[in-house]
This record gives C-alpha cells, sequence and structure tokens, in this order.
C-alpha cells in the first residue's frame, strides 16, 4: 500500500516535468500563504476519504453486530449485483472531474451550469440502468448464484437500489463541488452523513430487520447530503434548485416507469440458469434504452453522447 501511495506521485511528477514543463512549479512562486492554502484543502479531502469508512462499511458491522453473521450474508448476497454495478457511474463522475475544474477556471457559468448539469444525467442514466437490471434478475441471480434461501426478499432489493440511485445522484455532485473547491464542505458533508447513517442504522435494526441499512442511509442521503451539496453546486453555477428539477423531471418520470415494468418481471419470471438470465438482461436493458436512453439525445447530455458514440465508431473502424 505505501509503494502504491509513493510511485503514482513520483510517476505524475515525471511526466509533468518532461511534457509540460511551463507547468512545473518553481520554489519562487510557492508563497507561505499558498502552501497553508493548499495544505488546509488536502486536510480536508483526507478527512472526508476517512468518513467515507463510516459510509460504507459501518452496515456490514452493525448487521452483524446486532442481527448477526447469518444476517450479514444474506444482506451482502442480496446486494453484490448492485455493489458490481454500482462502480460504473462513479467511474463516469471521476472522469468528469478535471474537466470541470477546467471549466471553473475559465469563468464561463454558462458552460458550467451546463456541464454539471450534464455529469448529473448522465450518472443518473447510468445508475438507471443499473437499477433496472437488478430489479428485475435479482432474486433469480441470487438463487442460481448461492441458492434462493439466502434471497433478502422484493423489499430488501428495492431499498438497496433506491438507496444506490440516490447515492449515484449524491456522488455526482461531490465530484462537482469538489471541483469548485468545496473540500471543507464536503469532508464535513461526509463525516456527518457517515455518522447519521450508522447510528439511524443502529436504532433501526432491531425493529426493521436488514431493511434498517437501505433504509437508514435513504434518509441521510436525501435529507443531508444532496441538500447539503444541491445548496453549494446551485451558489457556484448560479443556477436554481428548480431549474435543475425541470432538467431531471423527464428522467425521472420515464425511470419511475421502467422500474415499475422491471420489477413486475421479476414478480413474473424468475430465472433459473444463465441464459434465461442473460435474456431478462438483456430484455431489461433493451426496454429501459427505449424509454430512457432518449434523454441521453438531448441537451445537456446529447453533445456528449455523440462525442462517445464518434469514439466508439472510430475505435470500431479502425479494428475492422
Amino acid at each position: 500500500w505505501a509503494l502504491g501511495q509513493a510511485v503514482l506521485p513520483v510517476l505524475c511528477a515525471r511526466r509533468l516535468r518532461r511534457r509540460f514543463p511551463h507547468a512545473w512549479p518553481r520554489p519562487g512562486r510557492l508563497t507561505q500563504e499558498a502552501a497553508r492554502s493548499y495544505l488546509g484543502r488536502s486536510l480536508w479531502m483526507s478527512v472526508g476519504q476517512v468518513s467515507q469508512l463510516l459510509i460504507s462499511g459501518t452496515d456490514v458491522i452493525l448487521i452483524g453486530a446486532i442481527l448477526g453473521p447469518a444476517a450479514v450474508v444474506q444482506y451482502v448476497v442480496t446486494g453484490r449485483l448492485l455493489a458490481v454495478g454500482a462502480a460504473l457511474p462513479g467511474i463516469v463522475a471521476h472522469a468528469a472531474s478535471p474537466a470541470l475544474s477546467e471549466l471553473r477556471a475559465g469563468g464561463d457559468r454558462t458552460a458550467l451550469e451546463r456541464s454539471t448539469s450534464a455529469l448529473l444525467l448522465a450518472v443518473l442514466l447510468g445508475g438507471g440502468a443499473v437499477v433496472t437490471v437488478v430489479l428485475a434478475v435479482n432474486s433469480g441471480f441470487v438463487a442460481w448464484w448461492v441458492g434462493g434461501d439466502l434471497y433478502g426478499g422484493a423489499t430488501l432489493t428495492v431499498l438497496m437500489a433506491a438507496q444506490h440511485l440516490l447515492r449515484h445522484a449524491g456522488t455526482a455532485l461531490a465530484f462537482s463541488v469538489f471541483a469548485f473547491g468545496f473540500e471543507r464542505r464536503l469532508a464535513l458533508v461526509g463525516v456527518a452523513e457517515g455518522g447519521a447513517t450508522a447510528l439511524l442504522t443502529a436504532l433501526l435494526l432491531s425493529h426493521l430487520g436488514l431493511a434498517a441499512a437501505p433504509l437508514g442511509s435513504l434518509a441521510v442521503v436525501a435529507g443531508l447530503t444532496i441538500p447539503a451539496l444541491g445548496r453549494a453546486l446551485v451558489g457556484t453555477t448560479g443556477t436554481t434548485v428548480a431549474s435543475l428539477a425541470r432538467r431531471l423531471l423527464p428522467l425521472g418520470a420515464r425511470c419511475a416507469i421502467v422500474f415499475a415494468t422491471a420489477f413486475l418481471m421479476s414478480m413474473v419470471v424468475t430465472p433459473s440458469d444463465f441464459l434465461s438470465l442473460a435474456a431478462l438482461t438483456a430484455a431489461a436493458l433493451a426496454w429501459y434504452a427505449l424509454l430512457a436512453g432518449p434523454i441521453a439525445l438531448r441537451d445537456p447530455v446529447r453533445g456528449y453522447t455523440l462525442q462517445v458514440w464518434s469514439l466508439v465508431k472510430g475505435r470500431w473502424a479502425s479494428r475492422a
């Protein structure tokens, strides 16, 4: 771990000095005030990273302590498919962070508003695709993978899916806010979210069972994280909450229909082998693409979608 932490900065510094020598910092440029500001931001970033431990791992520890190890197995197995797909929308947000920082430095508020709205929509589009598949096939997947007796039930699956979707929205907001220099707010919100989620989950577990873990996280993300980060983003880009909500409403309405249909599919069809699981997954994704896919061809996402499509066509043509 220590070697990995040390090698990456050295390689980045080497590339910076060789390829972009004009950007290499000179000793005379580093003032005491600049160093204090940089170290302060770095400290808040470290606090924010530590806070992720409270958010991502506390639920399993609490379930094991209160409900026992068997409940941990059921909880983890039920959420495994979501955990596998949850990283994909986060990768989109992470890749967009440097571009957002560059736009911020350019001072173009119109471009900032368009790009942050596009990022939020893109992450939610990706998260919606993952949720659609999980709602449709999770019961069959768990039964095929480890046995139906370890499936936590439809209620737990729905709550987990909603939790992941809201977390995707929070991730997109967090990367947008980070690009605008709100390291302190991100750290404080992360610590507050982790502590509140752990406390609420511990209070609810003995009464609600496994459903308490995603339910507690849902309540905290919806009531604390998204409003706190959303206010920072709105204040920075100059947009309004109403404007942002209007851009998300068409996607929300379409996703509600797709999610309901996918859930009904899981009630009617329970695949028992890999081929039937793959077929149901393809059908769910096709239905999602048909209904929610057109959002990707509307502003503010359209330009980015066409760029990605152009890159894919270029790669395909070069290999052919």
